[in-house]
């Protein structure tokens, strides 16, 4: 049975194997309220896949689950991070200053954070395109850009010391990891493998229950849908037996997976081209999205995870001829019912 360790107030750490643990930390606040860093003990020290954000307490409950397992703060030789969202990497400048460690990123998400935490009204001008672009209202652009302001104090001063290519592989201390450039999520969005254990670490690129996060946010990719579609054939060619995402719990069976979001993924456009009869924005079509909550009752993060999803779908639906994109800001889509997938005559899917 595999060893657990709980840290009230903290979170947990077990162990996955002889010489791999995963720590999940408490994230409050945060909309899945956790994150799952995982940690290697190798031959030449630690090697960790992602860490918490900078968040009040978020370095000290860290540092308290790995004291907790016996893990050697200072013993930190790699940090490898598998997106620059700030929930994935937010401590890597305490722990690098603490341990020595090197911090490498994909080259792509590293621009991103130059850019992101670098030159502020840059980036502000580039959110506030963005919003006007998807057609958000007045309290999704509010939300937008507060959180981007909170998140400024969490930039933990990272900027990586190696950049991770597609395909690279990682050594230390007996163990490997290869790399593989999973972009959907973020355009620079990694994900690790071990091939010797058959299990590979997909940050938030797919998760065990939650749907697909392939979404458009400022510094996507151009066809972030397409690209994540593309990732999963390659994490599909490793036939790993195990998946270990940063949030939810870890499974086993990554082809059914896959098919129960095919299944998704298909119903979803299917209702977005539905509401598309007429030009609209993609938050205008986001907020006609069936869904379990009236769209007023969606926390903030749900309001924006909707709206780049959709606009998502709808680059991906323009690339196969399924919607036409009348130039904007901001832009507008409307169903092309001569495509090879229109809806044509059909019911109202939204009343399924």
């Amino acid at each position: 049975m595999a060893r657990s360790v709980v840290v009230p107030g903290a979170g947990e750490v077990v162990d996955l194997d002889a010489r791999l643990c995963r720590v999940r930390i408490e994230l409050p606040g945060h909309s899945i309220g956790h994150l799952n860093s995982y940690v290697y003990r190798t031959d030449d020290g630690l090697l960790v896949i992602d860490v918490p954000w900078d968040a009040p307490g978020s370095a000290e409950n860290y540092l308290r689950l790995l004291e907790a397992a016996g893990l050697d703060v200072h013993a930190i030789r790699t940090i490898l991070v598998t997106h620059y969202h700030s929930d994935h990497w937010g401590i890597a400048g305490r722990l690098r200053a603490l341990s020595g460690a090197r911090v490498g990123l994909h080259r792509l998400d590293a621009w991103n954070l130059v850019r992101r935490f670098d030159d502020g009204r840059g980036f502000a001008r580039d959110l506030r395109a963005w919003l006007e672009l998807v057609g958000a209202d007045d309290r999704a652009t509010d939300i937008a850009m507060h959180q981007a302001f909170d998140l400024v104090g969490q930039d933990g001063h990272l900027r990586p010391d190696f950049l991770i290519a597609d395909g690279e592989l990682l050594h230390q201390g007996g163990v490997s990891l290869r790399a593989l450039h999973t972009p959907g999520h973020t355009s620079g969005h990694l994900a690790f493998a071990d091939l010797e254990r058959s299990v590979v670490f997909t940050g938030d690129h797919i998760y065990r229950r939650r749907r697909g996060t392939a979404s458009t946010r400022l510094y996507s990719s151009a066809d972030p849908m397409g690209d994540f579609w593309r990732a999963n054939d390659a994490l599909l060619a490793l036939a790993p037996r195990t998946v270990h995402p940063a949030h939810d719990e870890s499974f086993d069976d990554l082809p059914a997976r896959l098919d129960e979001l095919r299944g998704v993924a298909a119903r979803h456009l299917e209702q977005i081209l539905w509401i598309a009869d007429r030009p609209r924005s993609a938050a205008d079509i986001a907020r006609e999205v069936p869904r379990s909550r009236a769209w007023h009752e969606l926390g903030d993060t749900a309001v924006l995870t909707a709206i780049g999803e959709t606009h998502a779908y709808l680059i991906d639906a323009a690339a196969r001829g399924l919607v036409r994109r009348i130039p904007g800001p901001p832009e507008l889509w409307v169903r092309d019912d001569a495509g090879p997938e229109h809806p044509g005559d059909a019911h109202d899917p939204r009343a399924a």
